[in-house]
């Protein structure tokens, strides 16, 4: 038990110190030691996920309405504006628009919902369009000048995922 306990360390050490390039094991071993060791307290309102703070004092907080998420503003100020659309009954709300800020600047992102795809505008009138195969995976990304990526999956041909 102890010799496992043991090994497992030697190598966990080992492996940051190879990842970490040497000169910045202290760094990451302090990151590592951070993420699981600190505390965090979350505070719910109503079902909903209001704030969480840090060991340090920081906060992140969230605002809803109705349960949909409205507000989400970091430590620092930076942050997100959520709204909606809404439709007919038993169906779901989406996301419309997606406004960010960060002190100085503000900026939009605006989401157009279409059958088998979703085109998401910013505020230079720049346009990706998302196709979705019947199974909801993105098939292409598209931008506005065309050029676009493509998946495909198993499900989308005759090929089966474990054929060569």
């Amino acid at each position: 038990m102890i010799t496992g306990v043991v090994d497992f360390a030697m190598g966990f050490v080992f492996a940051c110190y190879i990842l970490a390039q040497k000169e910045r094991l202290a760094e990451q071993v302090r990151r590592l030691g951070q993420a699981v060791f600190s505390e965090r307290q979350y505070i719910r309102a109503e079902g909903d996920l209001g704030a969480i703070t840090y060991d340090d004092s920081r906060t992140v907080l969230y605002e809803y309405n109705q349960h949909l998420l409205t507000k989400a503003e970091n430590f620092d100020g930076k942050g997100f504006h959520f709204s909606y659309s809404k439709y007919g009954s038993g169906a779901p709300n989406r996301m419309s628009t997606l406004t960010g800020y960060d002190g100085s600047d503000q900026y939009e992102i605006q989401y157009d919902y279409c059958t088998g795809y979703t085109q998401v505008f910013d505020s230079q009138g720049n346009c990706l369009k998302y196709h979705f195969n019947s199974y909801g995976n993105t098939l292409s990304i598209q931008d506005s000048m065309g050029k676009a990526v493509y998946a495909k999956y198993a499900q989308d041909s005759d090929d089966s995922a474990g054929k060569g």
